[in-house]
This record gives C-alpha cells, sequence and structure tokens, in this order.
C-alpha cells in the first residue's frame, strides 16, 4: 500500500484554504445584506399622537385627539383599523373621526371622544388604545395607538348640604368688570367734537345774532328763490340792499374800489359787480328795458357767489 505523500498534504492545505477564504466571503456578503437593508425607510416615517390636557374633565366634555402619520409612497391606509363612530362602552362614544389627506404620504386623523361618566370623585380613566393597518401590495403594516390616560371630576360635591330645605349650590365666579372710563372718554369727545362742529356750521352759515353780517346774502338768496323773473325791479332791491347793508352805507359803482380795500375777498368778482351796477342803472334809469332769462339766472349766480364769499 502507497502512501499519499506530499500529495494528499498538498490537497489538504488547498481545501482549507478555500473554506477559509470561504466563511469570509460569506460573512462579507451576510455584512453587506445588513448594510442595505438597514438603508431603506421604514414603513411609516413618523407617527405624531397629540392630545389636549389630561385633567379637569366632567361629564359630556368631548375630547380630541389629532395623528399625523407619514408613510412610504404606495402605503395605504385601511379605513376598517380606524375606531367606528358610536359607543365605545357604557361611558364613552366615538362622536367624530375626520380623515384628511394632506399629501400623497401624510394623512391627518382626528378623532372627537365624548365623556359620559358622572363619577362621586376624581377619577382616573382611560381611552383605549387601537392598531391601526396599512397595506402595501399584500404586506400588511401595523402602528399601534396608545391608549390615553386622563381624570375626570363630579359635577357636584359628595355630599350634597341643605340650607332651609334647599339644596346648597355654589354661586357661578363673578365675572371681570370692564372699565368703562375709556368709553366715557370718548363719548365725551364725541360730543365736545359734535357741539364744535356745529357752532362752526352755524357761525359760517350765519345763524349767530352778533355776526349777522355772514347771513346778509343768505338772507338775500332765500328771498330771491321766492320772486319770479317778472320781479326783477324788487330782486335788484333786494341785492342793492344786502351790498349797502354790507358796506355800511349805500355802494353806489364809483366806490367799489374803495369797497374792495374794506372787503378784498369780493374783488374776485369784479367783473361780474361791475354788470350788476351797470344792469342797475340802465333798469331803473335807462327805460326799463326788457329782460329775458339770461339776465335772471346772472343775478341768482351773483348773489349766490356773494353767499360763498362771505362765508369764506
Amino acid at each position: 500500500m502507497r502512501s499519499a505523500g506530499p500529495f494528499y498534504s498538498a490537497d489538504k492545505c488547498f481545501i482549507s484554504q478555500i473554506l477559509k477564504y470561504g466563511r469570509f466571503f460569506l460573512v462579507y456578503s451576510l455584512f453587506l445584506l445588513v448594510a442595505c437593508s438597514e438603508g431603506l425607510p421604514p414603513p411609516i416615517e413618523r407617527f405624531e399622537f397629540e392630545t389636549p390636557k389630561p385633567f379637569g374633565y366632567v361629564i359630556g366634555d368631548k375630547i380630541r385627539h389629532r395623528l399625523i402619520i407619514e408613510t412610504r409612497s404606495g402605503i395605504h391606509l385601511e379605513s376598517a383599523s380606524l375606531p367606528t363612530k358610536g359607543d365605545l362602552n357604557r361611558w364613552l362614544s366615538v362622536d367624530q373621526i375626520t380623515v384628511r389627506p394632506v399629501s400623497e404620504h401624510l394623512t391627518e386623523i382626528e378623532l372627537t371622544y365624548q365623556v359620559f361618566y358622572a363619577p362621586l370623585e376624581v377619577k382616573m380613566l382611560s381611552i383605549p388604545g387601537f392598531t391601526l393597518r396599512f397595506k402595501q401590495g399584500e404586506q400588511s403594516i401595523e402602528q399601534l395607538v396608545p391608549e390615553w390616560p386622563f381624570t375626570v371630576s363630579p359635577i357636584h360635591e359628595l355630599g350634597v348640604r341643605k340650607e332651609d330645605g334647599n339644596t346648597y349650590r355654589r354661586p357661578d365666579a363673578t365675572p371681570t368688570l370692564i372699565s368703562s372710563q375709556n368709553a366715557w372718554r370718548a363719548l365725551s369727545g364725541s360730543l365736545a367734537l359734535g357741539m364744535i362742529s356745529g357752532w362752526l356750521l352755524a357761525f359760517r352759515y350765519g345763524y349767530f345774532i352778533g355776526f349777522s353780517r355772514r347771513s346778509i346774502f343768505s338772507r338775500a338768496n332765500r328771498q330771491l328763490k321766492k320772486l319770479q323773473p317778472n320781479e326783477l325791479g324788487l330782486a335788484l332791491m333786494i341785492i342793492h340792499q344786502a351790498f349797502n347793508q354790507l358796506n355800511h352805507k349805500p355802494l353806489f359803482k364809483h366806490r367799489l374800489s374803495e369797497f374792495y380795500r374794506r372787503r378784498p375777498e369780493f374783488k374776485d368778482i369784479g367783473p361780474d359787480l361791475e354788470w350788476f351796477f351797470n344792469f342797475s342803472n340802465d333798469y331803473f334809469f335807462g327805460g326799463n328795458p326788457s329782460v329775458g332769462a339770461d339776465e335772471w339766472s346772472a343775478l341768482r349766480r351773483l348773489c349766490q357767489r356773494c353767499v360763498e364769499l362771505e362765508r369764506g
């Protein structure tokens, strides 16, 4: 029988090297697989459970919870996994469920519960949790919504006291009175402003006896409105009397320059005054010429311009 000799030893060494490096490649391949799997985002990338204060509730109060869920693309919520609207137990009901898709990946869920528990003392209760299910193809994904503990308080004392045969009740807190000082200040300011405005308007329109000069042409204008075009002589006399009263003496055409020095605002209608005195002179001393509608309108416009000038 022949021995394998050095050939057998070489084969054994070659096989051992293969096994050694094979284990190394196997471990390296597993490491790569693990690294690749960790690089994938989770199915539910964001889950927020927003709740109100967990205390101070009484019978009939409503409690609102809000869920914010962000998932990978292609994952859809199964609506059957949400709580059903109605009674959850003998003291808690689901009043409203609102599912609002904000975007393709983001969903907001609002749950409104109503409490019907009437404790005799402060008691700790819990809104039960539930599991949300999502679907991605044939794969099912679950997300736990935890239970939420809170306290509920009685609306009356455990031992009801009576006074004079009537049930003892605590009065409501007295509301804080709003200061009326600012309102009174505003009212006083408004009244003062209204009085000043009324006084200025009365002064401008010449309703004060002590400021009769501001109402001379206002009265004359009111008198002209009552006349007819065939009463031109009376209209001319009314305007003449107004100028005489304003000038404190009779005003004639050759005294207009002196009148302008005392009343410079009337110089703006100098041509109209020149026409008025020429027309009046022709009417009274020129044979009483016939007068048309244009002359009557010109007299009315002149009187109105004088009203505006005496009001400033």
